[in-house]
């Protein structure tokens, strides 16, 4: 989230103080954190085509069977995600 926040930052879609304020709520929020291992399979196989990096969040959104939200538009367009990936702009 902290990645994300700063390129909406960068990219002039939300302020600083929105950016700091979001991961506030973020700390505060009931979210759930997921374990890496399950995950490490299918980043694997996302090798060829995403960062490790990016590869864990689809894999992620993979295994939850819900769409991956993302304002990298290469990301949106590569081949191998199974997830629906739905670009924010």
């Amino acid at each position: 989230m902290a990645s994300f926040l700063r390129n909406a930052v960068r990219g002039g879609l939300v302020t600083v103080e929105r950016a700091r304020r979001a991961l506030v709520d973020l700390d505060d929020s009931a979210l759930q954190r997921s374990p890496h291992p399950p995950l490490l399979g299918r980043v694997w196989e996302l090798r060829d085509n995403l960062s490790a990096y990016d590869a864990a969040y689809v894999a992620l959104a993979e295994l939850l069977d819900v769409p991956l939200l993302s304002a990298d538009g290469k990301l949106a367009r590569s081949s191998g995600p199974r997830c629906p990936i739905e670009l924010f702009q």
